[in-house]
């Protein structure tokens, strides 16, 4: 097996990997809300916290300090400091959290691009880490291989909007991405200057007859889930919440709106989710003190995740 047939097969295994996450709803938690048919904790508090890390950290605190350092974040989002959060105030605090999760995510796969620690990502980086080639590899697989056979060339496509991609993050122009270009690179939805590209990448992949909207058909994928009637179903519902007009096809703008999620409808659906938890009163508001009355609402601590240990074993 030759060097340049190693390089399609994995580069295409990277794509196909890629490609199934276009279909994926936006997803501003590395966690799920249910998890075996149950709530799931870790993603409420994830989504308070605004950090993967700090929310392992709760849950290695007494009760005591998990509820002080509540407090603290109560009063950091409480915007006009009355010892009540809206529900304006709490979808404010989900929104940022959401934001600081991907910027945290992308600054641990920054340093991970960032191969010689020089504190930016350079193409050659990131081509190396992502694929696990040198440039010279990649140029010498173009020259020495048919660039109409179909798998190499949907690879070459794939890299062209890869280096695109790279380049319309690379705001200054000279070659790499800093740590804020990164985080646009890896979290395109966030950062307006990089929707263009993203529905290009959508538009490619997906509408096949090329005239610029997205069918049903092309949207589902065509036979590929024929087999599959219940996720057939789910990708149909999926396809006619766009599809705003109802004309069988996607146009331009709800492309875009497919392509381009942003979290509010999560944050909104989170910020329910507390409200119910913790309003005791049912006033659609929540105290500090019911905040902290419910502190494991929102965050972790020792104790629960002792408990939760407990009850797995």
């Amino acid at each position: 097996m030759n060097v340049y047939y190693n390089i399609l097969i994995l580069c295409l295994g990277v794509y196909c990997t890629l490609g199934e996450k276009e279909k994926v709803p936006n997803e501003p938690v590395d966690q799920k809300h249910t998890k075996d048919g149950e709530h799931n904790p870790h993603y409420d508090h994830e989504a308070v916290i605004g950090s993967k890390q700090l929310e392992h950290e709760f849950d290695e605190l007494p009760p005591a300090e998990a509820i002080q350092r509540l407090e603290n974040l109560v009063k950091h989002h409480d915007l006009n400091a009355d010892n009540i959060i809206t529900h304006d105030e709490l979808k404010k605090w989900i929104l940022a959290s959401y934001m600081s999760l991907d910027e945290e995510e992308s600054d641990e796969k920054f340093q991970e691009n960032d191969v010689d620690g020089n504190g930016n990502v350079s193409w050659r980086e990131l081509v190396k880490k992502e694929f696990g080639y040198d440039l010279e590899d990649i140029e010498d697989f173009k020259k020495n291989t048919d660039k109409q056979e179909p798998d190499t060339k949907e690879f070459l496509l794939m890299l062209d909007e890869e280096e695109k991609r790279f380049m319309t993050a690379d705001t200054d122009n000279n070659g790499n991405l800093e740590k804020q270009e990164f985080r646009a690179y890896y979290h395109p939805n966030e950062y307006p200057h990089m929707h263009g590209v993203e529905i290009e990448r959508a538009l490619r992949t997906h509408d096949k007859n090329k005239d610029n909207q997205v069918s049903k058909a092309e949207f589902i994928g065509g036979l590929l889930f024929l087999e599959d009637r219940e996720v057939y179903l789910t990708e149909e519902e999926n396809f006619n919440s766009f599809d705003l007009d109802g004309n069988g096809k996607l146009s331009q703008d709800e492309v875009r709106a497919w392509v381009i999620q942003d979290n509010n409808q999560a944050a909104e659906d989170e910020v329910l989710h507390l409200i119910s938890q913790a309003d005791d009163n049912k006033n659609n508001e929540l105290t500090l003190a019911e905040i902290l009355e419910h502190y494991d609402d929102f965050v972790g601590s020792a104790t629960d995740y002792g408990h939760k240990l407990s009850d797995e074993l």
